[in-house]
């Protein structure tokens, strides 16, 4: 997988007021020419990984995580099946490693693992079992709560009406970092103060939901930003990104756009 970079950036844009903004290195793809699908269930301390890019001598391997225990590791080519509607089933039967968080060790393991994955709309059941171990985990991962378009709107408030605490609950904990809320608000204080404050915000275009080469699941706004700075106002257009994150859209990053 490759790396997702971090910049800190200071422009005139909805990414700049937050200060922080994430370039994603693959970009969008659909879902036939994604590399990895990636669920988390938080409830569960589970994670499920999965090779889906056909091509790939990798497809059809997936790593399902369990906190406190560590990674199962199998999977075939043969175990996978991709609908024409972009759905994903997979019915895996047979050898797996089990590698420890504890130690690192590699233990052999039986599993058995059902997945009804719908990318598209952001959701998957996955079960493994190991029967001779008597263990069974899942993952059950939901689609974000909320419409994007209600969220951009409410987003959106938030920065006109410079409702920090607002905009410290809906940034994506990615582009937060270690931030306190209170280093978040100074933050954007400094940020205004420097280069003006964001008195409107046009919507150009509908969310867009996309999944890029690393299995990561978010949408997509293009957006019109103007800027006022001592008397004088300015306009740039962005595309602003929304990732899919613990059940909830949440506003990761903004790119100029040319």
């Amino acid at each position: 997988m490759k790396q997702i970079f971090s910049l800190l950036a200071i422009l005139v844009s909805v990414a700049a007021i937050i200060g922080l903004w994430w370039f994603v290195s693959q970009g969008s793809a659909t879902i036939s020419s994604v590399e990895r699908l990636t669920f988390y269930d938080d409830k569960r301390g589970t994670s499920f990984t999965l090779v889906v890019n056909p091509s790939s001598t990798q497809f059809g391997q997936f790593i399902f995580a369990v906190s406190g225990l560590g990674q199962y590791q199998g999977g075939s080519a043969d175990a996978i099946q991709i609908l024409p509607d972009g759905r994903i089933s997979l019915h895996y039967q047979g050898h797996a490693t089990l590698i420890s968080s504890n130690d690192g060790t590699n233990v052999p393991a039986s599993v058995a693992l059902n997945a009804n994955i719908n990318p598209l709309r952001t959701n998957a059941t996955i079960t493994l079992s190991e029967n001779k171990m008597n263990r069974q985990f899942q993952v059950v991962a939901l689609p974000p709560q909320g419409k994007p378009e209600a969220v951009v709107t409410e987003y959106t408030a938030a920065i006109e009406n410079s409702d920090f605490s607002t905009l410290y609950e809906l940034t994506s904990q990615t582009t937060k970092g270690n931030l306190s809320q209170e280093e978040f608000e100074q933050l954007l204080n400094e940020q205004i103060t420097q280069e003006g404050n964001i008195v409107n915000i046009e919507d150009l275009s509908n969310p867009q939901i996309e999944t890029n080469a690393a299995g990561l699941i978010f949408f997509t706004v293009d957006q019109r930003v103007t800027i006022e700075k001592d008397g004088l106002q300015s306009t740039q257009d962005f595309t602003s990104v929304f990732l899919s994150e613990e059940e909830e859209w949440r506003f990761w990053f903004a790119e100029p756009k040319e």
